[in-house]
This record gives structure tokens, C-alpha cells and sequence, in this order.
């Protein structure tokens, strides 16, 4: 059984699976929690692996 990523490594890669660094995956909408958070459930289409992403609003910037 392959050994998923860390935390880190996963967060400088994350057009990657954790599981088995295939780029064949597939995120569904993003979920809205609170506080400028939003998760998004991805899978992997290679190894079947499932996982969730989590964002936090960081910044805007103004477009004309």
C-alpha cells in the first residue's frame, strides 16, 4: 500500500493526488463554510483515492 503525502508536500503539488502523483483527478464544486473558508472534495481517477481540499480567503484585488 502506497503511503500518502504529507500535509506540506501535498500543498506544494495539489494538481496531484496525495496517494499516487496522478494528475487524472477530478474536483467537485466548492462548499462554502464560513469566515472566507470553502472545502472542495476531490478524487482520483488512476488509484480511487478521495480526499478533501480546504481554502481560506487570502487577499482581493480590484478589476475594471
Amino acid at each position: 500500500m502506497k503511503k500518502w503525502k504529507s500535509q506540506k508536500q501535498y500543498v506544494k503539488h495539489p494538481y496531484q493526488c496525495p496517494k499516487c502523483n496522478s494528475e487524472n483527478i477530478s474536483a467537485g464544486e466548492r462548499d462554502y463554510i464560513a469566515d472566507g473558508e470553502m472545502t472542495q472534495d476531490v478524487d482520483c481517477l488512476d488509484c480511487g483515492a478521495k480526499w478533501r481540499d480546504f481554502y481560506k480567503l487570502k487577499e482581493y484585488e480590484k478589476r475594471e
